[in-house]
Order: structure tokens, then C-alpha cells, then sequence
């Protein structure tokens, strides 16, 4: 499931490459850097998009030195059902954010 995770990581961070600079991580600990138009930092973006998904049940902790990073780190017990859904929801969170 592990490989699985990575390769959905990857495939997200294609189609929103207009908002994310790099998704990286380890195991299931997983960090989203957002950024605006120009590259720069978007801080005010990843606070409404963990908005967003605390609105929905899905809990990401922010980071980074600017305040644009999101970070999140399933349990390693969760199944591929939830998992799933928690990608979904991340997507459109950073579509909608």
C-alpha cells in the first residue's frame, strides 16, 4: 500500500502543479509546499486549505519557515478505503483553496 500511496503522491502532484512546488516525505508522513504564481511562498493558501480539510474531517498540521507547507501523517494502520478518500479530499481542498 506503502508504493501505492507514493505513486498517487506523485500522480497529485502533477495535476496540481499550479499550486504545489513539491510533495515529499517519508513512509506515510507526507508534506504538501504550496506556492503562488510567481513561486513565491502562499502561507494565506495553505491556511484556508487546512481550513478546508479540518471542515471535512481530515486533520493537516502546517509547517515550513513561511507557513506554506502542510503536512499530514496517516496512521499506519489505515486502510486503502480511507485512504483513498483522504487523497480525494486533500485534491479538492487545493483545487477549491
Amino acid at each position: 500500500m506503502l508504493t501505492w500511496y507514493r505513486q498517487q503522491g506523485a500522480g497529485y502532484q502533477t495535476r496540481m502543479n499550479a499550486v504545489l512546488s513539491e510533495v515529499r516525505g517519508r513512509g506515510l508522513w507526507i508534506a504538501f509546499e504550496l506556492v503562488d504564481d510567481t513561486g513565491a511562498p502562499d502561507a494565506p493558501r495553505a491556511a484556508r486549505i487546512s481550513k478546508l480539510l479540518r471542515e471535512s474531517c481530515v486533520v493537516m498540521g502546517g509547517g515550513g519557515y513561511s507557513g506554506n507547507v502542510l503536512k499530514i501523517a496517516p496512521p499506519l494502520v489505515i486502510d486503502e478505503n480511507d485512504l483513498k478518500e483522504g487523497l480525494h479530499k486533500i485534491v479538492e481542498a487545493m483545487r477549491a483553496g
